[in-house]
């Protein structure tokens, strides 16, 4: 049990730190593509510290549901308010992978995965379906037909129209 606790928490404080420590390595160690700083080379190693952090997150998460929640009936602001240490750490989570490497997909696959390990862990259905629908809203209002069109809409007006081939 010592043994895994150390390699739970050392995946997850080295690479959390690795995720941080990205954005000020020198360029030779840490290329950017496409604005986005996602793999660690050192000379013939390259390391995606997203990955590694992903199994520390899961570690660290399900050590501290183990102390900190319970499966006792309580109202829901209680649940939320027991949760919000939980939402904060998240937040700082999808900051570093969401905006400093420019991947959504793997902060969907944290933040499921972080729904229902607190499931699993004795949060209640309620707050589940709760916390289910108000991730579907804001996600359908970031990534709405109309948002991505206005989006669309807005590049494409900046482009130089005296750059455009007429058409006979």
């Amino acid at each position: 049990d010592k043994w895994f606790n150390r390699v739970g928490f050392t995946l997850f404080f080295l690479f959390f730190f690795l995720l941080v420590a990205m954005q000020f390595m020198p360029i030779s160690m840490v290329r950017a593509v496409g604005g986005a700083k996602r793999w660690i080379h050192f000379h013939s190693i390259s390391i995606a510290p997203v990955e590694f952090f992903k199994i520390g997150f899961v570690f660290f998460f399900a050590w501290s549901f183990e102390r900190r929640l319970d499966s006792s009936e309580k109202p829901i602001k209680e649940e939320f308010r027991s949760f919000t240490r939980y939402i904060i750490a998240f937040g700082v989570v999808v900051y570093l992978i969401a905006i400093f490497q420019n991947d959504i997909g793997q902060v969907i696959v944290l933040g499921v995965t972080l729904l229902i390990m607190a499931f699993l862990a004795g949060m209640s259905f309620r707050f589940f379906t709760y916390s289910i629908l108000f991730v579907s809203q804001r996600a359908f209002n970031t990534f709405s037909p109309s948002n991505l069109l206005l989006e669309y809409l807005n590049r494409s007006s900046e482009f130089d129209d005296s750059s455009l081939i007429p058409l006979p």
